[in-house]
């Protein structure tokens, strides 16, 4: 799940390297160069990264139902399925549950979106 995100950065890291290190590596420690200017360049790509690794984690239902099968702890998404029987579907308690587990993760993405923002913006001048 996580290695086309992994691969993302690699690339990234990789593009840096030729452009960066190349010429700058004659002046500069490697420590220096990684800390005072990749880092900082990357900040947009890792808030993309981390933006998508909290979506895709917080709903994940498959691997919490195999793990904690037959304990009386639920995950949110595994709460919300008891909103859904058989027979029919609670909508009120569903949707009221549905937006109270959107919270945290828009509440994430407000604080991460300035970085998300500045890469995209960087990406595009040339």
């Amino acid at each position: 799940v996580f290695t086309g995100r992994i691969y993302g950065l690699r690339f990234a890291l990789v593009l840096l390297h030729r452009t960066i290190y190349t010429t700058v590596r004659n002046r500069l420690l490697t420590n220096v160069i990684n800390w005072k200017i990749i880092f900082p360049i990357m900040k947009p790509m890792h808030a993309t990264v981390a933006v998508i690794t909290a979506l895709s984690v917080w709903n994940d239902v498959m691997t919490p139902l195999v793990i904690m099968s037959g304990s009386g702890l639920n995950t949110l998404p595994l709460a919300q399925m008891s909103f859904q029987t058989q027979f029919g579907t609670n909508y009120n308690l569903a949707f009221a549950s549905y937006l109270l587990a959107l919270l945290p993760l828009l509440i994430f993405y407000i604080i991460c979106q300035k970085q998300i923002l500045n890469g995209v913006v960087n990406g595009a001048v040339k």
